[in-house]
């Protein structure tokens, strides 16, 4: 079998991938407003471009720790080498902070976010760079229940 076989089945039309992304918007205001696992509305607002270049505080909540980072860009594009971690940090998340009230689980994510920026203006202050603007990147990784689309028969 050639690759162009193999690949077929995965093939998708422009109007395929329409109808996938209103079906998918759908799911996400549905499960946003009704359900029952954590669930947390967070929409993008600037998608990065690769030449990036500055501090950058990086947050990531998992479903199981929360990661912090303060990162500085050359602005050297697609390049592993133009990215410095400044300083990084990782909490497990309890349980008793998934399950409950969602001002408790922010207020602790801020706590620990304050704890890594005030290492990074400390080192900062000894490059004599104390005053600057901190660009937020944040990505959420909470369940979702699963919705199978009519769309993609078979799939789930």
């Amino acid at each position: 079998m050639d690759i162009d076989t193999f690949l077929q089945p995965l093939a998708i039309t422009t109007k395929k991938l329409s109808q996938l992304t209103l079906e998918f918007e759908k799911t996400f205001r549905y499960l946003a407003s009704h359900s029952l696992d954590q669930f947390l509305a967070t929409p993008v607002s600037l998608l990065p471009c690769g030449s990036e270049k500055g501090q950058y505080l990086a947050i990531d909540v998992g479903g199981t720790n929360l990661r912090c980072a303060i990162l500085e860009f050359s602005g050297e594009k697609a390049s592993d080498h133009g990215i410095n971690i400044l300083h990084q940090k990782s909490w497990p998340i309890d349980q008793h902070l998934k399950a409950e009230q969602q001002e408790e689980l922010f207020a602790w994510i801020g706590d620990c976010i304050a704890e890594v920026i005030v290492v990074c203006l400390q080192q900062l202050a000894r490059r004599e760079e104390a005053d600057f603007i901190l660009p937020v990147g944040i990505t959420f990784s909470f369940p979702m229940m699963y919705v199978q689309s009519a769309l993609l028969p078979g799939v789930g």
